[in-house]
């Protein structure tokens, strides 16, 4: 959580830099088979920056939205929390965007 508390404390001029950390943290948590600890950062950052992500809340949403369907069913909670905290910060409109992206992933978890 510390890890996610600096990232959500980083000033809007280093956002471009916040963002490519966020990449690379998601690569490695999947690298390490470790979905639960993006997860937990992504809904932190999301329910704390000071910046926008609208810019890149799509981005965030489909890596969350790929592990509804992971085995583990303690992930569901954190695919819950970092879905909230996602769409708790997008304005209407960008929520409404997003529904096509979840409607597809709960699809796809259907079929599997």
């Amino acid at each position: 959580m510390a890890y996610a508390e600096l990232i959500a404390r980083l000033p809007d001029n280093e956002l471009m830099q916040t963002n490519e950390e966020i990449d690379r943290f998601f690569d490695d948590c999947k690298s390490l088979n470790r979905p639960g600890f993006y997860l937990d950062m992504i809904a932190h950052y999301c329910k704390y920056t000071t910046s926008s992500i609208e810019k890149n809340a799509d981005f965030y949403m489909d890596n969350a939205l790929r592990y509804i369907h992971y085995p583990a069913e303690s992930m569901i909670t954190k695919v819950i929390s970092a879905l909230s905290s996602i769409m708790e910060r997008l304005p209407k409109e960008n929520q409404m965007m997003m529904i096509p992206m979840i409607r597809k992933q709960i699809e796809i978890s259907g079929v599997q």
